[in-house]
């Protein structure tokens, strides 16, 4: 089982992590606004038909809904929790999850929500639910990922350049893999899943297979409404999207930026045009991450009365 986590003193490092989130932050919205400008978003909002914003968020609300279901069925394996408390959970940690990197806060903000006598023993729940998404999202995506990315990099690069990169991307993972850190990490995935029996873990990659799926829809949806690229390429490149994104650390400071610039990266090499693509991002970013972390804002001031 993982150790319960020790409040730590805010260090240079910490500061120093910050700093360069605040200046990629910077950077990436100086870039966006170079692309396009005011006008042309509003323009681009105007003529998206009313059943792309509908579907954007009918799609957030079972996306999160999906998500509540996998911390219900974790959650009730030490405590007896109704699956509105489950939602009011998970949407708290959505909320605290933005505020700091790696969505460490997602579980701080779940706490709200779980039994104080049971707070240590639903850590590894939510370490186990974070890690069965993931294993799901780069397992569906790796592939398409290769694919989407691989002939960018063709187009864009010649062969001496992608055997650079290749190489030094293998030697990053060769030295990160001998890393303790991330030894210890796979040691706690091994002892975490004992906890757990088989049939709970199925149950629980099941609901995380059908929130990918049903994101992955929901986001294409919105894309197939306002541009003209086929369903095909839209799968694929949300694939590459969902499989770089998985790598960046999940913070309201950043997590706007790469939100859109990924489908900026992916999609203009498609022939997408990049106001309409931005539109499209920031769509998606209101409904799935901007109004589900409001409502946890609201639940958890609440919850404190």
């Amino acid at each position: 089982m993982v150790d319960v986590p020790k409040k730590k003193k805010f260090g240079v490092l910490d500061i120093a992590k910050y700093f360069i989130f605040a200046a990629f932050a910077i950077w990436a919205f100086t870039y966006i606004k170079d692309l396009t400008s005011k006008d042309a978003l509003s323009k681009v909002f105007a003529k998206t038909p009313w059943w792309v914003y509908f579907g954007a968020f009918i799609g957030a609300l079972i996306n999160w809904l999906l998500e509540s279901a996998k911390w219900h069925r974790l959650i009730n394996t030490i405590q007896i929790s109704p699956l509105a408390t489950s939602i009011k959970a998970v949407l708290s940690g959505t909320a605290v999850g933005n505020l700091l990197p790696y969505k460490i806060g997602e579980y701080l903000g779940k706490l709200y929500f779980v039994d104080t006598d049971k707070r240590a023993l639903s850590i590894p729940l939510s370490f186990i639910s974070s890690t069965i998404q993931l294993f799901v999202n780069l397992s569906l995506c790796i592939i398409p990922a290769i694919y989407v990315l691989g002939n960018a990099a063709v187009a864009t690069m010649n062969w001496q350049k992608i055997l650079i990169i290749g190489s030094l991307a293998i030697l990053s993972f060769s030295v990160a893999y001998q890393h303790p850190k991330l030894k210890k990490w796979m040691l706690d995935i091994r002892e975490n899943f004992k906890l757990l029996t088989l049939k709970v873990i199925f149950q629980v990659s099941a609901i995380a297979l059908l929130r990918f799926l049903f994101f992955l829809s929901a986001y294409a949806f919105v894309l197939h409404g306002m541009t003209e690229l086929s369903w095909t390429q839209l799968y694929s490149g949300i694939c590459a999207i969902y499989f770089m994104q998985s790598f960046a650390p999940g913070m309201l400071l950043t997590d706007g930026p790469v939100r859109i610039l990924l489908p900026l990266v992916v999609f203009k090499a498609m022939g997408a045009n990049e106001t309409v693509l931005i539109a499209a991002s920031i769509i998606n970013y209101l409904a799935s991450v901007i109004f589900p972390s409001l409502v946890g804002v609201v639940l958890i001031t609440l919850r404190k009365r």
